[in-house]
């Protein structure tokens, strides 16, 4: 079985990510608005998720990793949820940070919401194959780098911190270095495990074109427009639309998996739990 250490990194991911959404998120729990709450528990149960996953395939607790399995059902519609609430959140602008950066940051998480589904399908559809069922499901954490380590550096990187309006502007730079360090990360799977690259090429991609689209699209007029227009969607109408999506995601991966279990699958299918 690939990635047999992939537990620690993810777990290493959850206690940064733990920091960096400390003062805006942890520390103003009970009063933090309820699609955050959507946003930021489904992001954190789905790197426990990960972590449970990645560990018991790898020790042999096989039942548990297919009964585990069985609670992305129920987590990735909330999870898809939580993306289309957040991204309402960002373009309402409550804050001088988010009149600044709301727009494309929500241009990062629409990207970032439509690869995960994909990265889900992906995972599903090709639950039989230990490499690519792996792959997609670890490239899912890269999509949480940057906005992990983008507040990360902000709050504790000398020469990236931010304390006035006047250096807001190093938030960009923290963006691009921590899709720079996922690149790097990135680089090295594609290299170890060519076989199954496919899905870390495709998350190396999005992090490219998040920090592109973040530079240019993210900026325009029309983009400001389609925002505006996305802010004036009732959130539980966003809500009910991302869990909806989310499902449909799932069952459709699930159902294409069962057709690749005929006669003609790859000799691996059988080297992975679903």
């Amino acid at each position: 079985m690939p990635y047999k250490r992939a537990w620690i990194g993810v777990f290493i991911m959850l206690l940064l990510s733990v920091a960096a959404f400390w003062r805006s998120y942890w520390s103003t729990f009970t009063t933090a608005p309820w699609q955050y709450h959507v946003h930021g528990l489904s992001a954190t149960v789905w790197m426990l998720l990960l972590i449970a996953q990645s560990w018991s395939i790898h020790h042999g607790q096989r039942s548990f990793h297919k009964t585990a399995g069985l609670a992305t059902f129920a987590l990735i519609p909330v999870f898809a949820a939580g993306g289309l609430l957040v991204i309402g959140t960002m373009a309402v602008g409550q804050s001088p940070f988010y009149e600044i950066y709301g727009d494309r940051l929500a241009a990062v998480d629409v990207i970032t919401t439509a690869v995960f589904l994909w990265f889900i399908y992906e995972a599903l559809r090709h639950r039989r194959r230990a490499g690519l069922h792996g792959g997609y499901m670890i490239s899912t954490v890269f999509l949480l780098m940057a906005p992990t380590l983008g507040r990360i550096m902000p709050n504790f990187v000398p020469g990236m911190t931010i304390r006035s309006m006047d250096e807001i502007h190093r938030f960009g730079y923290g963006l691009h270095m921590s899709h720079a360090i996922a690149l790097i990360i990135l680089a090295f799977l594609i290299t170890r495990y060519r076989r199954f690259s496919r899905p870390f090429l495709i998350a190396a991609n999005t992090v490219v074109s998040q920090s592109i689209v973040f530079e240019t699209l993210a900026k325009t007029d029309a983009w400001d427009a389609t925002m505006r227009a996305y802010a004036g969607i009732p959130p539980m109408a966003q809500l009910v639309a991302g869990l909806a999506l989310g499902a449909a995601v799932a069952l459709a991966g699930w159902s294409a998996g069962k057709a690749e279990a005929g006669p003609s699958a790859p000799p691996d299918i059988a080297q992975t739990a679903s």
